[in-house]
């Protein structure tokens, strides 16, 4: 399982990435780690570019080869490295498409995390756009271990034969059950599709919740459960479309209430 984790490197951010560690790596399964930063390239002036950008890319290299360090003394697993120098959520995009991982972890910070890209400071593209499932923890959300996991589904977004393979591969490295749920506003809504589609997964019977508030039937849903993190399926969707479209997980990452996984189909 290759992981990947985006750093700001910020002693912050490198104290939450050694408090959710232990919570969700896998003793007995062989666990890659990948330390990810970029550095914004935006708002540099047109003297000396090279230079500024070699010196601190030569800082945020010495700062995760220490933490690299740290993290395989104490965890005894594999840890790389990588520094880009661009924008961050292109090049986030980017490095994904070309390495691979099974799971990017953000966590959810005012100061590092992501709620200062959902909030407007910067860019929320890579959010539902990602190549590999996306994992976000509130660092103040008391997540022990990621025993249950609550998979929604919606007739817009159901889920491939990709997304699910996606899913039982998590859900088998973290040993995790998975529930399926969907929220309907409407009251007379037929269940046959939702049936349909949890059969065909084998994740057993789906639950129907009733709620004019899709985002408090899921909060209610979860709570209900013991659900530790939830899943939620996106589309990749034009500038316009997002706009047009009120994303459910975008939501869902700004209430900062709960761990949130992120699959794009």
């Amino acid at each position: 399982m290759k992981i990947l984790f985006p750093t700001d490197l910020t002693e912050e951010s490198f104290s939450a990435i050694k408090t959710i560690l232990p919570k969700i790596i896998s003793s007995d399964k062989p666990t890659e780690i990948v330390l990810f930063h970029v550095i914004d390239s935006t708002g540099y002036g047109s003297t000396s570019v090279r230079d500024l950008s070699q010196i601190l890319m030569d800082d945020a290299t010495a700062k995760l080869a220490t933490e690299k360090k740290n993290i395989e003394v104490t965890h005894k697993i594999e840890v790389t490295s990588a520094v880009k120098v661009g924008h961050y959520d292109r090049e986030l995009k980017w490095h994904v498409e070309k390495t691979n991982p099974d799971l990017v972890v953000l966590l959810s910070k005012a100061k590092h995390g992501v709620l200062k890209y959902v909030s407007g400071q910067k860019s929320v593209n890579f959010i539902g756009e990602l190549t590999a499932p996306l994992l976000i923890i509130p660092i103040d959300f008391e997540l022990d271990t990621i025993s249950k996991m609550g998979l929604g589904i919606d007739k817009n977004e159901s889920p491939t034969l990709e997304t699910l393979y996606k899913i039982k591969k998590l859900a088998a490295y973290f040993e995790s059950d998975v529930k399926m749920f969907h929220v309907s506003r409407e009251v007379n809504e037929t269940t046959d599709f939702y049936q349909h589609i949890s059969t065909n997964m084998g994740f057993g019977e789906i639950e129907i919740v009733k709620d004019e508030n899709i985002l408090g039937g899921i909060q209610h849903w979860r709570d209900n459960n013991n659900i530790e993190v939830l899943i939620t399926l996106t589309q990749p969707k034009g500038f316009f479309q997002r706009l047009r479209t009120g994303s459910v997980s975008r939501e869902l990452v700004k209430e900062n209430l709960t761990s949130l996984l992120i699959i794009s189909q």
